[in-house]
């Protein structure tokens, strides 16, 4: 063969080769392009797919219906939304739980009737919170599309034609229930936990063994489990992963965990499966399937809108008559006597005025100082300094004007000097009146006066407004009233014996106030702690009721009772400190005695336990946000705590000294009247976030004859 003919056919076999390398060259990069945008469009699937899982969890939920809803459940919505969503909607569970847990340890019919309510309406039905919020999450026009292409539209698909695009297939979104607790699953948890030792040990078994981070010794709920309720139902829960993200599952968990673990009902599903294929005659098909995590957004199980109602039964007004004979007694009894001076045709003289003193030697002192002065030729009024007078100093102290003040140097010259004058008919000693005297039929005008403008009162109270008739009274309060009423409505007329049946009396609230020291109450408005009194309360002479908060009632419920017998307020405190500490998870003892030192609540008065927006426990007299305007009344069994009883007669009713300034209103009595301070806890489980009622009384029993009119 000729080396011409060899050459050509080596170039031919060359050609050949360089065209098969570049075809092949073609070929692989069109396989690795297509490859590499295969990756690229599933990436993108894949970060649309996350960005579902993540936005749904949060944005995708239904909102309260009115009713059992609203009422239950407020606290709970999403913040930002205003809505139940997958992150919020296992604190339902939570809170059901809870009240069923309430319910069992009440043992009522009606506790029991409320849980059942309460579960039927998160998770039973097609009208339930659970398939409503189902419905959403489920829907293929809703907004999973959005979010889907927010995030995947970001992901590059250069290497795929130019003109491709992921589309983005309604048809292909789906939902499973992935992450079920299981012997081979045990993590599979909700994101709310509960304290093992919370739990009868029965109802143990609805944790995992997962601990909560954010709750200490806290465990969550199994996850799409069934949480059996003792004579309520079973309750189940939404896997959320606590401490992970939002992440990608493969298709083959997804299909093996599509169907509902409830067999009747509904439960919200955690998984969702996004499609999307890119355009262009070699159009690829991406499935992309993410489930939610929930991260650190972790909850303890509870009522955060639960509150204890506290009342304060209301007192017994007081009217009276109007007349000073009934509305004085309780506010400045003078029984022993008042003494006035300058009485001009049986009025107060306009030309000095009243002076009147409950000291009757201290004014004759003056008068006969006064006498001398006058045979002496001086006048009172030009001494240089308050002189004695039998062995003491005459002094404006223990005498007042006619505006209830200490009479002036000028004054008192005045009046003894009108006294002094041989030719005045009214020079005479100071003219005594008592308490039968202010009842204008006894015909004094000029004592009534005195005591009707509140000179009197101003002078030995400083209250010239004090008025029986604009207060409210204890029941113990009370029985003394009725037996003043009695003596000086009636006695003066008679003289007779009077009963007083305190068993008719009805039962009031409470208030702090001595036992043995209960002569006056304070009227409205007026401090707890008076000026002029201030003496008389240091000696123990006189004591009045006054508000108290919840700690200083319970106090009263145990006083006397000894260390053995004193169970109410520790027995009560146990009970609020079980039920708070679902409102109020870091809820301690000292915290709970603050809430309840926090205010003082008067008769008639209601306030509310509850978790402010600091998650702390704090107690106010208006009701906490979105609670019931009418309260349901509870469903537990009350308890009741008394004090032991104590005696009125000769303390309360007829004590032996009024103000230290006169004797008993009767000298004798017979039977017996007994006081009696109480407390009242009904518990409620928690339906309408109501977890209980504590109420204070005080009542009074028994009959007694009073005699002897002093």
């Amino acid at each position: 063969m000729g080396k011409r003919q060899q050459s050509g056919q080596s170039t031919a076999l060359v050609c050949a080769c360089l065209m098969f390398i570049v075809v092949l060259g073609l070929g692989l990069f069109s396989i690795f392009k297509f490859l590499g945008g295969a990756k690229e469009s599933q990436n993108a699937a894949d970060s649309g797919s996350l960005n579902v899982a993540r936005e749904v969890a949060k944005n995708v939920g239904v909102p309260l219906s009115a009713g059992i809803e609203l009422d239950n459940f407020s606290p709970l919505v999403d913040k930002d939304t205003g809505k139940i969503n997958l992150l919020s909607y296992n604190r339902l569970v939570g809170q059901v739980l809870m009240v069923a847990l309430n319910a069992q340890d009440e043992g009522t019919a009606l506790a029991q009737q409320r849980a059942r309510q309460l579960l039927e309406s998160v998770q039973s039905g097609s009208s339930s919170l659970s398939a409503r919020l189902h419905r959403e999450l489920s829907r293929q026009d809703g907004p999973a599309a959005g979010y889907f292409n927010q995030m995947a539209g970001r992901n590059s698909l250069r290497m795929l034609d130019g003109g491709a695009a992921l589309a983005y297939n309604k048809n292909g979104y789906k939902v499973a229930y992935l992450s079920r607790y299981s012997a081979s699953n045990p993590d599979g948890a909700t994101n709310v936990s509960i304290n093992p030792a919370d739990l009868p040990t029965g109802m143990k078994g609805i944790l995992t063994d997962v601990e909560d981070k954010n709750n200490p010794g806290c465990r969550f709920i199994k996850g799409y489990s069934a949480l059996n309720l003792p004579d309520v139902g079973t309750l189940y829960g939404v896997t959320t992963n606590p401490g992970q993200g939002a992440h990608l599952v493969s298709v083959k968990s997804f299909e093996a965990e599509n169907e509902s673990p409830v067999p009747s009902g509904f439960v919200p599903p955690n998984c969702f499966q996004a499609v999307a294929k890119t355009g262009g005659e070699r159009g690829l098909l991406n499935v992309a399937i993410a489930e939610i995590g929930s991260l650190t957004k972790t909850f303890k199980a509870g009522i955060p809108g639960g509150y204890i109602r506290v009342r304060n039964e209301g007192g017994i007004d007081w009217f009276g008559t109007n007349n000073a004979s009934v509305e004085n007694p309780l506010n400045n009894e003078l029984v022993e006597g008042i003494y006035l001076t300058a009485v001009a045709n049986g009025s107060p003289s306009s030309a000095a005025g009243p002076i009147f003193a409950m000291d009757k030697n201290l004014l004759n002192d003056w008068i006969t100082y006064n006498q001398s002065l006058e045979a002496a030729g001086t006048h009172p009024w030009e001494m240089t300094d308050w002189p004695e007078v039998n062995g003491r100093a005459l002094s404006g102290e223990g005498i007042f004007n006619a505006q209830g003040n200490p009479v002036s140097r000028q004054e008192l010259g005045s009046i003894l000097s009108w006294y002094g004058n041989a030719g005045n008919s009214e020079a005479q000693a100071p003219h005594k009146y008592d308490y039968l005297d202010l009842d204008p039929r006894a015909n004094h005008p000029e004592l009534v006066q005195l005591y009707q403008s509140g000179a009197i009162l101003k002078a030995y109270t400083n209250n010239p407004n004090a008025s029986l008739g604009r207060d409210s009274l204890l029941a113990a309060e009370f029985a003394k009233a009725q037996l003043i009423e009695s003596y000086f409505s009636s006695w003066s007329h008679d003289g007779g014996p009077r009963t007083i049946n305190a068993s008719k009396i009805m039962r009031t609230g409470l208030r702090i106030f001595d036992r043995g020291l209960i002569y006056i109450t304070i009227p409205q408005g007026i401090p707890t702690n008076p000026l002029p009194a201030q003496s008389m309360l240091s000696e123990g002479t006189i004591k009045f009721s006054r508000p108290g908060t919840v700690n200083q009632y319970l106090d009263k419920v145990d006083e006397g009772k000894g260390a053995a017998g004193s169970t109410a307020k520790a027995t009560i405190k146990n009970l609020l400190f079980k039920r708070l500490r679902q409102v109020s998870p870091g809820l301690t003892m000292a915290k709970l005695n603050k809430a309840l030192n926090k205010i003082a609540l008067d008769l008639g008065e209601t306030a509310f336990i509850y978790a402010g927006q600091d998650g702390e426990l704090t107690m106010t007299k208006a009701p906490p946000p979105g609670a019931r305007q009418n309260v349901p009344p509870p469903d537990g069994a009350p308890q009741i705590f008394s004090s032991q009883k104590y005696s009125l007669i000769n303390r309360v009713v007829n004590p032996p000294h009024e103000l230290n300034i006169h004797h008993k209103l009767f000298a004798a009595s017979t039977g017996r009247i007994y006081g009696q301070d109480q407390v009242q806890f009904t518990p409620n489980s928690g339906f309408g976030n109501s977890l209980g009622d504590l109420v204070f009384y005080n009542r009074v029993e028994g009959t007694a004859t009073f005699s002897a009119p002093n």
